[in-house]
C-alpha cells in the first residue's frame, strides 16, 4: 500500500478506492499473506510472494463516473 494511505483516504472521491484497498490487505493478511513493502510510488497497489514469485496486486474500483446518463440518483429506476 501507499506509504501516505492515511492521508491519501482523506481526498476528495477517493475514499472509496483506498476503502477497497484496505479490505483486501485485510482479507491477504488474514489468509497469511506476506504483504510487501511498497518501494515505488507509482504501479501496483500490493506485491506479495506465493510459491516462490512475486506477484502485483492494482485494486481497481469503479466509481459513478461523470457521464449524466449513469449518474448514480439512490434508486434503481435510473
Amino acid at each position: 500500500m501507499d506509504k501516505d494511505f492515511s492521508n491519501l483516504i482523506e481526498q476528495e472521491g477517493h475514499r472509496l478506492e483506498r476503502e477497497s484497498e484496505l479490505i483486501l490487505a485485510c482479507v491477504l493478511l488474514k489468509n497469511k499473506c506476506a504483504l510487501q513493502e511498497k518501494s515505488i510510488k507509482k504501479g501496483p497497489d500490493f506485491s506479495l510472494v506465493y510459491e516462490n514469485k512475486k506477484v502485483w496486486i492494482e485494486v481497481v474500483t469503479p466509481n459513478e463516473g461523470t457521464h449524466p446518463r449513469f449518474k448514480y440518483t439512490g434508486t434503481l429506476d435510473g
